[in-house]
């Protein structure tokens, strides 16, 4: 996993429009995963952006597809909504999401799952421009992620870029890197090269018995087994054979080595749940430092709006400090002499963040009026003299 940012200055519009349909709506729709925002909104929001750069754009980039990137997450009981939002929810700290403009696509139409991240550069509760800090400490955060994710989730190291051409089964790859082997009559290097493939999948608990390393051999591997004995398995590849005998082909020593590797298996989660733990430390470190610059951005504005941020990195991205608690039951938002009619996208971008959010106006003196969550697809507020009015 690869995470990389860049700052456009170009159109919202023609950013979306390559996210969802490619160059010249050359991207299939089943090709793309909408896993935050709404196109629609997204451009709506950010058609009063005063700003010279218009977004702040992330590739956040798998070396696994699609389908083994969903098979992974599958075995730690997640998904890939789930493991975007972990992701989120680090590079917008301490910002929190509902006062954020943020769209965000998958791509498996190469054969690396992708996730493009675009955030509006503005804030809408404070109604100024983001701060992402453009620094070194920004690459180290980036760098100390991937690390971090590729440990909790066993994703594989990535550091290829971006690969354009058709999708190759691993599987088939390895076939026809062992054929080529046999055909240039480099039996010991096949060998070699078969074992340590297959110890792998013994490592990662694939194969668990001789049995099962012998069905693999023989059904994903599209070998033919001409013999087998208590210490040996022959196979065939095209008009070559080959005995495989001793170490892991032996019946016995296949238990040992089994037994072995599983006391690894146990040292390696042992050792990965205190890597994680030194991980977790250090990316606290990193974020706290860089929640500072940004405080220290904003602080003018923070002596009026002083619980705008999120106090801790492990505090839900949603939560309202101040107001209520618990964000999922319901929120009211008081607005007081509503002068601003840019903030009409902030109250916007709030009511799109929950079902049961619903908002208060005032006009100077003027009594509440209470707007339900059921009519938040039709709220239309207009800047009048001395408040607002809503139709």
């Amino acid at each position: 996993m690869i995470i990389n940012l860049q700052t456009y200055k170009s159109d919202l519009k023609s950013r979306v429009d390559y996210l969802l349909y490619g160059i010249e709506n050359s991207r299939p729709p089943e090709k793309v995963d909408i896993l935050y925002g709404d196109a629609d909104l997204f451009l709506e929001l950010s058609k009063l952006n005063p700003y010279k750069r218009k977004s702040y754009n992330y590739l956040i980039s798998f070396a696994e597809s699609k389908e083994e990137l969903e098979k992974k997450l599958k075995e730690k009981g997640k998904t890939i909504e789930e493991l975007f939002d972990e992701i989120l929810n680090y590079l917008i700290y301490p910002y929190r999401k509902e006062d954020l403009n943020i769209f965000a696509v998958g791509h498996s139409d190469t054969d690396n799952y992708h996730i493009h991240l675009t955030i509006e550069n503005k804030h809408y509760a404070l109604n100024r421009s983001l701060r992402i800090p453009l620094t070194e400490l920004e690459v180290k955060l980036f760098l100390l992620l991937s690390e971090y994710f590729r440990e909790k989730y066993d994703l594989e190291f990535h550091y290829e870029p971006i690969s354009q051409g058709p999708v190759l089964n691993k599987k088939k790859k390895k076939i026809l890197e062992l054929k080529g082997l046999l055909k240039c009559k480099e039996r010991d290097k096949f060998k070699e090269e078969l074992t340590n493939h297959l110890l792998n999948l013994i490592f990662e608990g694939v194969i668990t018995s001789r049995e099962e390393l012998i069905n693999y051999l023989k059904n994903d591997l599209g070998f033919k087994i001409r013999r087998k004995g208590r210490n040996y398995i022959t196979i065939a590849v095209d008009s070559f054979r080959v005995r495989l005998k001793g170490g892991i082909y032996d019946e016995e020593h296949f238990r040992k080595v089994f037994e072995e590797i599983e006391r690894n298996r146990e040292r390696a989660r042992e050792h990965k749940e205190k890597l994680l733990r030194e991980l977790e430390e250090r990316l606290r470190r990193i974020q706290e430092r860089r929640a500072e610059l940004i405080r220290k951005y904003y602080r003018k504005s923070l002596k009026r709006n002083k619980e705008i941020f999120r106090e801790d990195l492990t505090e839900g991205a949603f939560e309202d400090k101040g107001r209520n608690k618990n964000f999922e039951q319901e929120l009211s938002i008081n607005i007081n002499n509503f002068n601003n009619f840019s903030s009409n996208n902030w109250i916007r971008n709030r009511l799109l963040h929950n079902e049961n959010l619903s908002i208060s106006l005032s006009s100077g003196n003027n009594k509440w009026r209470e707007i339900p969550s059921s009519s938040r697809d039709n709220l239309q507020v207009e800047r009048k003299e001395g408040g607002v009015r809503t139709r």
